[in-house]
């Protein structure tokens, strides 16, 4: 298989994991101040659903990233690290569900870990000079915005209120800046 492929996994990463996330929000209406995850343990079903989608989200983005995003755009291999570690924090989120006890702990440090790696990738991205400018603005956005906002989650108790919001535009930062990289250059 060509690695050129590869390139459309983001496209079915996305697809594999956002209608599923919608979908389990609409469903099992918990508010706004709760996560995706904890829709997703909300009940045994919506957890299978949320653990498959994301797993199979992971796999997608792991080949995308290693097979053509890295190569492509020849970057650093603290890019690549960060990106697997990510991408690893993302599915160790979606399989340990955000219940009680060692649970909790797992699901919220690895949840949090993919937050966090974010940031250095997204400003890997918009240093990246082989990524296109309109990509790398979307980056910095998105560096702009992801920063912001955990400063408010800290900071701001209050926004926990609106916590799905924030996570929407949070984890979308990622998928969106991935398909500006990938379709406009």
């Amino acid at each position: 298989m060509s690695n050129s492929v590869y390139k459309h996994f983001v496209v079915l990463a996305v697809l594999a994991f956002w209608p599923t996330a919608i979908y389990m929000a609409h469903r099992w209406r918990i508010g706004r101040h709760s996560s995706f995850s904890h829709h997703a343990a909300s009940e045994k079903r919506a957890y299978y659903m949320f653990a498959v989608a994301i797993s199979l989200e992971s796999i997608l983005y792991l080949l995308f990233g290693y097979k053509w995003l890295v190569p492509t755009f020849n970057m650093p291999f603290v890019f690549g690290a960060l990106l697997g570690l990510a991408i690893a924090c993302h599915w160790l989120s979606g399989l340990v569900p955000e219940t009680k006890g060692w649970a909790y702990i797992v699901h919220r440090r690895a949840a949090y870990g993919v937050a966090a790696l974010f940031l250095p990738l997204l400003a890997l991205i918009v240093l990246q000079s082989s990524v296109g400018l309109f990509a790398r603005t979307v980056a910095l956005i998105f560096l702009i915005i992801d920063g912001w906002i955990g400063y408010l989650y800290l900071r701001r108790p209050k926004m926990q209120d609106n916590f799905l919001i924030y996570e929407v535009v949070y984890i979308a930062s990622m998928p969106l800046v991935m398909l500006a990289i990938t379709y406009i250059r």
